[in-house]
Formats: structure tokens, C-alpha cells, sequence
């Protein structure tokens, strides 16, 4: 019912209702007083709101995610050989699940059989093309296949041409004499492989033994012909075949001369020994056909100045001298008609006759310590947390070093006697100081260009001044190009003048050490010192191995009166990613994962790590060997970046598993290989030790620092924070060791 209608008849209802009372008792006397009545309000009429219909909620349907076709790249179309090993090789990733299959399809080109067509990388023998047939062109096609069937392909083709014979020549025909060294020399080459086999073979005239038939010069003696015959003519082939086995000869003609009785002299055969050997001349295959005794004489024809025992004895001696060079010397047989004939030998002195060391020839002769109090005015004037840098000085029997990291000092002490024992607390300890610590760094007294982390890298000696590599330890840019520093005065380091920066070619890989190069090596190898380094933060800018860089001019570091380029010429240097120093015995010579090598993932690393450094090099004297020493890790255990160690210690850094998988470690190397790179024989980054492993330290603190003197052959080492005798601070501890390299 309608609330405002019931409010309308209640008030009617009540006026009604007066009315009566009024008519049902009311006096006449009464009836004339007006009777108030109080007017009831109206309440306002309330309006009705219309009910708002409940609407269903609609159900929100999950979007379901599209899925990405995975990604392949096989690479750049490229060319090879017929017959040579063809590898394929792709980067396949899937952003938003995994890669479940790849699978290479050939689709142009003569049929070739893949060794594994369902792996990413694989390989295939290439079709042999004779040289008439045209270049065949083969593509290949990857197809990969994600976890939820999305398939990519991508597609390259690969230009096989025929293989190219390889070129020999063995020059002109010639005429030699009976009883004469003959010389067969051939010049081979191949233009698009390499030259597998040469091979030599007499095909007419009287048969002669040849010296190597297997090299492509080679020599014999010519026959004494018959009396009755003036000439005779042999005939000789070389045979030259390339890796592929493509065979390519020559031929040559040799008319041998009958001497008509003319003495035959025979100076012997060419030599090729080391510096300071002893040299025998002997003519004592020299003869006259008619049977007469033959005067001799020995004439020195080139190289510096020999005297021979007896320059008119068949059999004479000399000693070579501890250079590299050829000696030539010319013999005359005279007989007793007058008659003469003369023939020459040449004596090659090379060092790469002389012997290589092995890790046995490094002998532990025992050690001594530094004191690690302060000396000089500064908090960190000592050898606490010393990176342990140092270089011998001969004249005082001394070692410059490097003090407290913080501040990067040099000072210098004298050698104390040195105590053969294996325990540091055996050891003399040197009070006595003949330069305190001198700070140059951010000093004034000299600009090394470096801003901030400023670490000494290597020490050297050098006409009475002392030469300061350094480095950046943290540069991630790896753009630093500063290096070095010369004090001109090593005996006064206060007051010297010092000059620089100088910039190192070769930057990091090369501005540490600096050594001197042997006598014998100098003139092969171009210079007079070598240098070189490994050790450090940031693995891009250093050599992922030890190098050698050797100094094109000292004179230039030495005389300059400001800092300039300090040209060298790198011979032994690995760059990362790709040309690191490793086994290929073990891991091959094709593409290489980096990380699984240096952290040593599958355990048969023993030759270089993550954690691998090389402090300190050297070419021992009269040997074929090159020296470098420093520290290495995790070859047993294997390698974590911010490893938890089995003793619960948490790394900060790449560090082995097993705490006390580190040591002190030694790589050798022949300084012969150096000399191929030099000849462009070699590359810089295939060069690999003879032999390698652990250094004999009784403490496995890292060595940081080392310095040989050639006079002693004695070498001392220094581990950084090695001494813990000291009750506060942390010196580095020092051992020696005798090279026997004579």
C-alpha cells in the first residue's frame, strides 16, 4: 500500500473522531469555546529506488604464451680444397625453452658423407677435383628443433676447388769434379696446402750415396770415375708431395769431370754446432790419385777471427766462441808435381745445438728472510703485503723490492747468508737496509699515468738504472697503455731524476719482467733483452699463458728524456678467447670452450689455468731454454668462481675446490721455437713448453717475483705474504736456486 495515502486517511480519521466527541457531551455553555487543533505535519513521501539487477561476473581466460622459434646461425659461405677435412659449425639457442634436436641436410653438390649430421658441429672429407674439373659447390642446410616443435633452418655454401699440385724446382744442370761435395738443392712450395714429403732418387750414373735423401737439399760425393772415362752424367729426380697427396717431380743432370790427376781435396763436411764446442778440421779424406803425399792448408775464409792449432796439419782444432755465426775455412792440397785442388767446410755456431734444461736442473739451495719493520717515514714503508717484485744487483750482492702494496715503495736490501733448510724459521733475517722505501707514485716527482690500483709489475737493472713496469690491477677496459717508469740513478732512488711514463707495444702482455738475453741468442733473436708478463685481473688484456717480447732497442727506454712507444717484437703471446695457451693433445685444434679448459671442468688440465699466472722469465745461458716460473691451481681438483673450498672458505674469485690445490709452477720452453716465430715459421700462440709442473717450494705462497744472476746462476724467488714468522705483518719469503744450464 501506498505510505502517503495511509497518511491521508489517518488525519481525516482523526477530524471525524473530534467531531463526535464534540457532539456527544459538550455543554451549550461549552460549545461556543474554540477548540485548538494541532495540525499533524505531512511527512514527505519517500521515493521508491528500483532494485539494480546483480550482474554474473565473467571468468578472465589465461593468455596463452606464443612461442619463439628457436635461433640457428651456420656461419659465412666460405671455400677449401678437394680431399681436405670441411667442418660445419653453427650457434643454435632457443630464448624461451631449449633446443630438443639439430640435424644437417646436404642439398646442392656432389654427395659427401657427414660424420655426425645430427650434432651442432661436424665434419665431412671434401670431393677431390682433378685440376680439369671446375669448383663444385656444396650447401648444406641445419635445421633445429625447440622443445614445443618450432623448427629454424638456416643454410651455407661451401666452394670446393681442385687441389693444387705443389711446385719444385731443382735448378739448372751443372758440372762438378770427381771426388767434390755435390749440393742438390730443390725449392718447393704449395700454394694452397702444405709439402708433406720430399724424397730423392738417382735414376742414371754410377751410384752415389745420399747425405738425406728425405730433405730437399741434400749432398754426395761425386765417383772417382775410370780412367778410361772423362765424364759421366747422373741423373737425379726430387719428389715433392702436399698434404693432400698431390705429386708433383723434377729432374736434374749432373756431369761429373774426370781431374785429369789433379789432387782431390776434402775439407770434410759442413758442421753446425753449439757456441764454445771444440771444432776439428780433418782433410784425412783428401787423396792424390797417383798415390803421392799431399801438403796442407788450412785459411780461415769468413766470419770473426779463429786461430787454429796448426794451419798445416790434416787434423786441427779451435774453440768456437760463444757467438752465433759461420765460420767458413778453405783447404789446399798440394802433391808433389804442384798440382792443387782446393774445397771448403763451413762451421755453423748456433745455440740451438746447445741442450734444454729440464725442471731437474733447477736445484733448491735454501732461502733467508727480510725484516719486516719500517724503514722510512711512512705507515707503509715495509714489506707487509708485499706483491714481492724484486731484481738483483750484482755489485752490492742486493735485491731492489717492492714494499706494502697500499703504497708501492722500492727500497733496498742486502742478501744475507743463505740457509740450506726447508723450514723459514732456519732462515737468516736481514736488518740491515741500504736504500729505504721510496714512494714515487702520486708523488709529483713523476707521472705514471695511472689514476687509482697502481701495482709494480717488474724490476730491472740496466746501466746503473732502475726500470719500473707497472699496471692499473683493475683496468676493465683494458685501454691503459702506461707502463713504465725510469729511475736514472738506481743507487741514489730519493733523488734520482725519474723519467716517463713510456709505453710498452704489447701493453700488458709485455710490460713485466725484463731480462737479459744471453750472447749466444742476441744476434737470432734481434735484441739484447726480453720481457714479458701474465699475472693479474681483467684475463682480456693479459696473455692467457707466458710470453716473451723482446726490447727492439733498450737505448730507447734508457736514454729517452720523456715517455715513449717501447717498440718489441712478440714471440711467444696468447690472447684471449681463442688462441690461450692449452693441451691439444688433449682438447684438439679446432674451436675451444674457454671456461671448461681454464676451470679445468673435466680434470685433465695440467698445463694452465684460471688462476694460472706467470711472474718471472729468463733464457738460461748455454742452453736452448727459456725459463718462466710463477703459481697454479685447481690441475687436481678443478676450478669455481667464488667457490665454497672444502675447509669452508668462501672465494672471492675463481679458486680450486680443494683448498691446497695450488703450488708454484714452471714452464719451459725452447728458445729455438722463439726463433721460428721470428722467422714467421711459427705463431706466437702455438708455441707449447717441452715440459711443465710443480716448482720445489716448501711453502705454496705464490711466487711473485724472481731474479736471476748469469754470474752465480743463482736464482732468487719471492712469495708474496709467504713469511709467517713475522707476528704482525706478512713479507714475502724468499728461496734460491741454482740453474745448472753450463
Amino acid at each position: 500500500m501506498n505510505k502517503g495515502l495511509n497518511i491521508n486517511i489517518s488525519y481525516c480519521l482523526s477530524i471525524v473522531l473530534c467531531f463526535i466527541l464534540l457532539g456527544c457531551g459538550a455543554s451549550e455553555s461549552e460549545s461556543d469555546d474554540v477548540i485548538e487543533v494541532t495540525e499533524v505535519p505531512v511527512v514527505p513521501e519517500v521515493p521508491v529506488v528500483p532494485e539494480v539487477p546483480v550482474v554474473p561476473e565473467v571468468p578472465v581466460v589465461p593468455e596463452v604464451p606464443v612461442n619463439e622459434s628457436p635461433l640457428v646461425n651456420v656461419g659465412s659461405d666460405f671455400e677449401d680444397i678437394g680431399g681436405s677435412t670441411v667442418v660445419l659449425t653453427a650457434e643454435v639457442s632457443d630464448a624461451d625453452g631449449k633446443i630438443l634436436s639439430t640435424s644437417w641436410k646436404q642439398l646442392v653438390g656432389k654427395s659427401v658423407e657427414l660424420d655426425d649430421a645430427l650434432s651442432v658441429n661436424t665434419t665431412f672429407i671434401a670431393p677431390a677435383l682433378s685440376l680439369e674439373e671446375e669448383a663444385q659447390i656444396l650447401i648444406f642446410e641445419l635445421t633445429v628443433t625447440d622443445n614445443l616443435d618450432a623448427v629454424n633452418t638456416d643454410s651455407i655454401s661451401i666452394t670446393i676447388n681442385p687441389n693444387q699440385s705443389p711446385l719444385v724446382s731443382v735448378g739448372s744442370d751443372f758440372e762438378e769434379n770427381e771426388g767434390s761435395t755435390v749440393i742438390l738443392s730443390g725449392e718447393v712450395s704449395d700454394t694452397d696446402g702444405e709439402i708433406v714429403s720430399t724424397s730423392w732418387k738417382q735414376l742414371e750414373g754410377i751410384n752415389v750415396e745420399l747425405n738425406d735423401a728425405f730433405s730437399a737439399h741434400t749432398t754426395f760425393i761425386a765417383p772417382i770415375l775410370p780412367l778410361e772415362e772423362k765424364t759421366q752424367v747422373l741423373v737425379f729426380e726430387l719428389t715433392v708431395t702436399d698434404n693432400l697427396d698431390a705429386v708433383t717431380t723434377d729432374s736434374i743432370s749432373i756431369t761429373i769431370n774426370s781431374t785429369n790427376g789433379l789432387p782431390i781435396a776434402k775439407a770434410g763436411e759442413d758442421q753446425i754446432l753449439a757456441p764454445n764446442s771444440e771444432v776439428t778440421l780433418d782433410c784425412s779424406q783428401s787423396y792424390d790419385p797417383e798415390g803421392s803425399d799431399l801438403n796442407i792448408l788450412w785459411v780461415q775464409v769468413s766470419g770473426s777471427s779463429i786461430t787454429l792449432d796448426d794451419n798445416f796439419s790434416c787434423l786441427t782444432t779451435f774453440d768456437l766462441p760463444n757467438t752465433a755465426e759461420v765460420f767458413e775455412f778453405a783447404l789446399t792440397v798440394e802433391n808433389d808435381k804442384g798440382k792443387s785442388s782446393s774445397d771448403t767446410v763451413s762451421i755453423t755456431s748456433t745455440p740451438t745445438k746447445f741442450s734444454s734444461l729440464t725442471i731437474n736442473d733447477i736445484e733448491y739451495q735454501g732461502g733467508f728472510r727480510f725484516s719486516g719493520e719500517l724503514f722510512g717515514d711512512s705507515n707503509y714503508a715495509n714489506l707487509s703485503y708485499s706483491p714481492g717484485v724484486i731484481t738483483y744487483n750484482p755489485t752490492n750482492h742486493s735485491l731492489f723490492i717492492v714494499g706494502h702494496s697500499s703504497e708501492q715503495a722500492i727500497a733496498e736490501f742486502l742478501i744475507p747468508e743463505i740457509v740450506n733448510s726447508r723450514n723459514m724459521a732456519d732462515f737468516k733475517v736481514q736488518e740491515n737496509i741500504l736504500q729505504g722505501f721510496v714512494d714515487f707514485h702520486e708523488t709529483g716527482r713523476v707521472d705514471t699515468g695511472i689514476d687509482q690500483r697502481f701495482r709494480i709489475t717488474g724490476l730491472a737493472l740496466i746501466e746503473g738504472k732502475l726500470i719500473a713496469n707497472y699496471m692499473d690491477w683493475y683496468d676493465s677496459s683494458g685501454l691503459e697503455t702506461d707502463t713504465t717508469v725510469v729511475f736514472q740513478d738506481a743507487n741514489n732512488l730519493s733523488t734520482s731524476e725519474i723519467v716517463g711514463p713510456f709505453q710498452f707495444e704489447g701493453a700488458m702482455h709485455a710490460a713485466g719482467w725484463i731480462t737479459l738475453i744471453p750472447q749466444e741468442w742476441q744476434q737470432s733473436l734481434d735484441g739484447r733483452y726480453v720481457s714479458g708478463f701474465s699475472s693479474g685481473s681483467i684475463l682480456s688484456r693479459l696473455s692467457v699463458g707466458p710470453s716473451a717480447f723482446i726490447l727492439a732497442d733498450e737505448s730507447s727506454l734508457l736514454n729517452a728524456k720523456s715517455g715513449i712507444l717501447i717498440e718489441t717484437e712478440g714471440l711467444l703471446n696468447f690472447n684471449y678467447p681463442q688462441e690461450i695457451l692449452y693441451n691439444k693433445a688433449i682438447y684438439g685444434e679446432g674451436p675451444i670452450s674457454q671456461d671448461d679448459i681454464l676451470y679445468n671442468n673435466d680434470l685433465n688440465n695440467d698445463l694452465w689455468t684460471r688462476t694460472s699466472g706467470a711472474s718471472y722469465g729468463f733464457i738460461a745461458p748455454g742452453s736452448n731454454t727459456y725459463v718462466t716460473l710463477g703459481y697454479s691451481a685447481g690441475h687436481e681438483s678443478g676450478l669455481g668462481y667464488k667457490a665454497t673450498q672444502d675447509d669452508g672458505t668462501k672465494c672471492g674469485g675463481p679458486c680450486p675446490f680443494v683448498a691446497a690445490d695450488k703450488y708454484n709452477y714452471i714452464w719451459l720452453w725452447h728458445v729455438s721455437d722463439l726463433l721460428k716465430v721470428k722467422q714467421g715459421l711459427m705463431e706466437p700462440h702455438n708455441l707449447r713448453p717441452y715440459e711443465y709442473g710443480k716448482l720445489d717450494t716448501p711453502s705454496n705462497a705464490e711466487l711473485k717475483g724472481a731474479s736471476y744472476d748469469a754470474e752465480s746462476g743463482l736464482l732468487y724467488i719471492s712469495l708474496e705474504n709467504g713469511d709467517t714468522t713475522e707476528k704482525f705483518g706478512r713479507p714475502p719469503l724468499f728461496y734460491v736456486y741454482k740453474i745448472n744450464s753450463y
